[in-house]
């Protein structure tokens, strides 16, 4: 099955594939051997940060949905991409769809070998023993050679890209020789070559440029005009650094373009590390990434990361234990503007790059960076070790991409799935993604003068599913921190943090929601970066965040005090009731009568109270009671002056539902309160219950309570109805009841009304008879007096 593997497998009853994608099983328990074949795939070692790229491609075109991918997957015969969002742009979803190898290459060169994705996303371009083919994400196309001859003349052992040229890694054999006395003997020998072609078409005619190298590189990177090629022997690391130089145009179809590949560096360095198997450039000059690179990010075979300087050739070691990396993309240059003063200022910008890593001890996090002046400067590099636990991956999902632009880690998982009416069960590749934005965050607030960027940063990421929950997991995790450790950086980063919150409408609630989650001895360190709770509330209340408002009552009360915690929530329940929220009415009550039960005030406190102007020292309570029995009865406890004010606030909205009609938003105030309003409609303020119409009543009140079409009726306008019914039946409004009854087409409680009230019936009949809705009602009303009168005269 594979002739690569040595003698001591040959035993063996596994076997892998020559690449490795494919391991073959034989089952000899059974009496007819039988083998099974596991397909694998694995990850091209892409070590860019993804960022957020437009839409390409036609609608309906896998890129076009759900973005360029982020990464791929490469199998013996097929290509799985993976994307950051799915077709909604959700990036809690990210999704994967499938690409086949055309069947006319993949059968005459089968495995696949090597693939690389374009830096645009848009196009892949993937190799198999012989010749390469690329595919367009775009348009769903495949380009291959047309001639076969000219594929078969490709042994790619590497791919690469540069704008729209594919750059390949050919191995070029020698040519056999005739033997001096013999037949001929073909050596094995041969020289390697990179040849750049045109991804517009694939022939020898759009052979862009050729450039001889001397070995085999183990790991090659591209990044604007340069190259960078790799290779270990022995105790020797070769770095070559390549410039590609244009001219003409970039399109075969205006003419063939004209590229020359120049060498500008060439580095020996003494080193006994394993090969290389991933290299990315780092620091480039300019941030676009057209400079001349500096440095390099290199991974070995056995994990060791290194931080090569390509000026000095010295490698250090950054880590151990290391699968894969992330280095941040350089963005584009933007267009416009004075050149030189942006070139000044995008060469400061990319003084630094974030490195982000995945390995044994999870997802980390590194900076790169470069102190002094040019042609002197030190790489350095530094841990990113307070980002928080927000980096702690699942360890049942493997990462495949760092996507900044989206905010997130994409990662593969296996899903285990049983077959339906078989024993047999599958592995099911399933993608992932995890948010990061508070992790970015959290960089950016590191250094003095940072929260700028920071605020950038948050600004660009409104519109993540996840925005407001990290602004919450960023300060509750620095806050945490500063209680635990008395650290001088810790602080400065809340402080920092606290300032970007404040530019979003998310602020209050994050703050709050902050401080519910906290012990409460944490409140007055996080009140003395936010400000005084009482005044949050009081902007949430201008705002009409009366919910969050809410929240704040038991931070005010334990802060600043419970008298200045009760005046706030009598205030609030004057806005809430005015609001219609009556869901959040009761919860104030409870807090309110809460507060004054728990609260008792010590002997001085009596006393001081005393001294001092009553209206002054119960604040909003004076002001409720300016008159009445506050001063009539000024020994009266804060308990029973804070119950007959919540009384007072809840029987005035009562009677000013009543004389308004607005029956829907009375049921609903007594459910959600629990308020009774028998009290108030046996008093004298039952005026506001006096019916001047009995046909305009029921109008008003079924249009209130939506209830004009019996057809239409909703059950839970019903239960408001009987609801109010009981309560004015157990008032002895008898008035209201008719109405109510009438509405809910009560004819057994009418005719109980009306059976001992002649004139009452009289005049109800006469005013039902001017709304025809009502006809059927009066024809049951008429013939059930008649059975009473047979009866009674029986």
């Amino acid at each position: 099955l594979s002739s690569g593997c040595g003698a001591h497998h040959t035993r063996g009853k596994l076997r892998w594939s020559p690449e490795g994608l494919q391991l073959f099983a034989l089952n000899v328990a059974r009496p007819v051997a039988n083998l099974q074949c596991f397909p694998f795939v694995r990850p091209l070692l892409e070590h860019y940060q993804h960022r957020m790229r437009g839409s390409v491609g036609a609608p309906g075109s896998p890129t076009s949905l759900c973005g360029p991918p982020v990464c791929v997957l490469l199998g013996d015969d097929r290509m799985l991409c993976v994307h950051g969002m799915d077709a909604n742009g959700d990036v809690e979803r990210p999704t994967m769809h499938q690409v086949t190898v055309p069947r006319h290459y993949a059968d005459s060169n089968w495995p696949m070998r090597c693939a690389s994705l374009s830096h645009c996303g848009r196009h892949i371009a993937v190799a198999g023993r012989r010749g390469f083919a690329v595919h367009s994400l775009e348009h769903g196309s495949w380009k291959v050679f047309g001639d076969v001859n000219q594929e078969k003349q490709l042994e790619v052992h590497g791919l690469a890209w540069m704008d729209d040229c594919v750059i390949v890694v050919n191995f070029v054999p020698q040519p056999p020789k005739l033997a001096v006395r013999g037949p001929l003997v073909e050596e094995e020998e041969g020289r390697y070559e990179l040849r750049v072609y045109s991804r517009h078409f694939l022939d020898s005619s759009t052979l862009v440029c050729t450039y001889s190298l001397r070995a085999c590189p183990h790991a090659l990177d591209s990044r604007g005009n340069h190259l960078l090629l790799l290779r270990q022997d022995q105790d020797m690391l070769t770095a070559i650094v390549l410039e590609r130089a244009v001219q003409g145009p970039a399109k075969p179809a205006a003419g063939q373009p004209n590229y020359t590949i120049t060498e500008l560096q060439e580095l020996l360095i003494v080193s006994n590390r394993k090969p290389p198997v991933l290299v990315s450039m780092a620091l480039p000059g300019n941030r676009d990434g057209s400079g001349v690179p500096e440095a390099a990010v290199v991974l070995h075979s056995d994990g060791e990361l290194c931080l090569l300087d390509l000026d000095s050739g010295a490698e250090r070691c950054l880590k151990r234990g290391i699968e894969n990396f992330w280095l941040e993309l350089p963005a584009p240059k933007p267009k416009g503007g004075d050149e030189d003063g942006e070139d000044g200022e995008d060469g400061e910008e990319m003084a630094h790059q974030e490195l982000w890593l995945y390995g044994d001890r999870g997802l980390q996090a590194l900076n790169l960076a470069r102190h002094g002046e040019a042609g002197a400067r030190e790489k350095v590099y530094h841990n990113m070790t307070d980002l928080g636990p927000e980096l702690e991956f699942d360890s049942e999902v493997y990462p495949v991409a760092v996507c900044e632009g989206l905010f997130s880690v994409v990662g593969i998982a296996q899903q285990f799935l049983g077959m339906f009416g078989t024993q047999r069960s599958i592995f099911q590749i399933q993608p992932k993604s995890q948010s990061i934005l508070s992790a970015l965050l959290r960089n950016h607030l590191r250094t003095e003068g940072s929260h700028v960027a920071a605020l950038n940063l948050a600004n660009s990421a409104q519109r993540h599913p996840h925005f407001s929950h990290s602004l919450e997991w960023l300060v509750f995790s620095l806050l945490n921190e500063l209680s635990q450790k008395d650290s001088c950086d810790t602080e400065p980063q809340l402080e920092r943090a606290i300032w970007v919150l404040q530019h979003f409408p998310q602020y209050l609630d994050v703050v709050v929601r902050v401080a519910r989650k906290t012990d409460p001895t944490l409140w007055p360190l996080l009140a003395a970066h936010t400000g005084p709770p009482s005044s949050l509330f009081d902007q949430a209340v201008r705002n009409g965040a009366l919910k969050t408002a809410s929240c704040y009552l038991v931070v005010v009360e334990t802060i600043e005090g419970a008298d200045q915690g009760q005046d706030c929530a009598l205030r609030l329940l004057q806005e809430v009731l005015q609001a219609g929220e009556y869901n959040l009415t009761g919860e104030l009550v409870r807090f309110l009568v809460r507060s004054a039960r728990d609260m008792k005030y010590s002997p001085w406190v009596k006393d001081e109270a005393a001294s001092q102007d009553e209206g002054a020292t119960l604040g909003f309570l004076g002001y409720i009671f300016s008159f009445g029995s506050a001063k009539e009865d000024p020994s009266k406890s804060r308990e029973k002056l804070l119950k007959s004010a919540v009384h007072k606030l809840l029987s005035a909205h009562a009677a000013a539902l009543l004389a308004a009609r607005e029956m829907k938003a009375l049921a609903a105030f007594m459910k959600n309160t629990g308020f009774d309003v028998i009290p108030l409609l046996t008093t004298e303020r039952q005026r506001g219950a006096y019916l001047e119409s009995f046909a305009l009543a029921v109008k008003q009140v079924g249009a209130s309570l939506s209830m004009e079409d019996e057809h239409e009726l909703a059950l839970a306008n019903k239960a408001d109805c009987e609801l109010l019914l009981e309560a004015f039946r157990d008032a002895g409004c008898t008035e209201w009841v008719v109405v109510l009854a009438t509405l809910l087409r009560r004819t057994s409680m009418l005719l109980n009304l009306f059976r001992n009230d002649q004139a009452l019936y009289q005049a109800y009949c006469k005013a039902l008879m001017g709304l025809p809705e009502y006809n059927e009602l009066l024809v049951e009303l008429q013939e059930g007096t008649y059975e009473s009168r047979v009866r009674d005269d029986g």
